[in-house]
């Protein structure tokens, strides 16, 4: 019959009595809902046959929402529930479950969407609820002992994607004038051009040098060389009357204090961090500033040291002393580097 109270009804489709398993018997519930129109449209088109201005079709809309409940005697059930509203298919289940007796062994058996609850006790770990499972669940009871036997497969979504590979490439020319300018600077024409020879230094000592060039590389690295630079300073003249600065004097070659005299520069001589204003690379006798040097002029001093015997082989300038207040530095750029300076090395 039907409940004016309810929203749809139930329907028993099936209804036989088999004997002693009971009576098999299939109910619906639920509601289908289809709706149509008929669609005219008459377009007023520019140079277009009357068939191209004048269009009939039908279009329908059908919504279906029913739960399908079966039973084969007082154990078997099979339940199904569809909703073609619901955003996706795993949410529409269907589900066959057995009942057993209270004194049975098999206490229930499902087999469809079926979910995974598990309490936590002292003898289990994990607990929590498991949703969205699709396989076959079984409960048994072995006297005190409740067992749950579990296979299944978790529904999820697949997806796939390609991909295309590609490359590009760019080549960009740099011309041997574009160089980066007054930021990398040689302590000594040595480490740059080289040199071998025998060396007598200025402590009388003589000394089989063998110091590569900067270039040409060899399978793209340096040749180390034999001298090590150590106990370096580097310094450049403060026009601002800083009072950390010291008096000094910037000499082409501080070994020879006449050699160019007029290109020496004296003044107040600022010194600058390591590490933090430059760098510098003992091994291959070079600095590199931490920003480009416009007019600045830089000095240094430091000791060339063997590398083997780690004897002083030549000490260049020296810093202040309490026998000398007077910094004494080897130039390595001056205000305006050109090719015909002598500091150009």
């Amino acid at each position: 019959g039907r409940d004016s109270g309810r929203k749809s009804q139930t329907l028993e489709v099936v209804g036989v009595e088999l004997g002693k398993l009971g009576r098999a018997s299939l109910r619906v519930r639920g509601n289908v809902n289809i709706s149509g129109k008929m669609v005219f449209q008459d377009q007023e088109l520019v140079r277009s046959s009357i068939n191209e201005t004048q269009s009939t079709h039908i279009e329908f809309d059908q919504k279906q929402n029913f739960n399908i409940e079966g039973k084969v005697g007082d154990r078997v059930s099979v339940f199904m529930d569809q909703d073609s509203e619901r955003d996706f298919d795993f949410e529409n289940n269907i589900r066959i479950s057995y009942e057993g007796a209270e004194d049975d062994i098999l206490q229930k058996m499902e087999a469809g969407n079926i979910s995974l609850s598990l309490p936590s006790t002292q003898y289990v770990t994990f607990s929590g609820t498991n949703k969205g499972l699709y396989g076959l669940k079984a409960i048994s009871q072995l006297g005190p002992i409740d067992i749950t036997t579990i296979a299944s497969i978790e529904q999820t979504k697949k997806e796939q994607q390609e991909w295309e590979g590609g490359s590009q490439s760019q080549t960009l020319k740099i011309k041997d004038y574009d160089y980066i300018k007054n930021q990398y600077f040689f302590l000594h024409e040595w480490f740059r051009n080289g040199i071998d020879s025998l060396f007598i230094s200025p402590e009388g000592i003589e000394y089989n040098i063998h110091q590569p060039s900067f270039f040409p590389l060899s399978n793209g690295l340096h040749f180390i060389g034999h001298f090590k630079v150590s106990n370096f300073e580097l310094y450049k003249l403060d026009m601002t009357n800083n009072p950390g600065a010291d008096i000094g004097v910037a000499h082409i070659d501080p070994s020879n204090l006449g050699f160019e005299e007029d290109k020496n520069k004296d003044g107040n001589f600022l010194r600058l961090e390591r590490n933090i204003d430059y760098t510098l690379s003992e091994d291959l006798g070079y600095i590199r500033l931490r920003t480009r040097s416009l007019d600045e002029i830089l000095g240094c001093h430091y000791v060339l040291t063997d590398r083997i015997s780690e004897d002083t082989v030549m000490t260049i300038g020296n810093g202040v002393s309490l026998n000398d207040s007077t910094l004494s530095l080897k130039m390595i750029k001056p205000q305006s580097p050109h090719p015909n300076h002598p500091t150009w090395d």
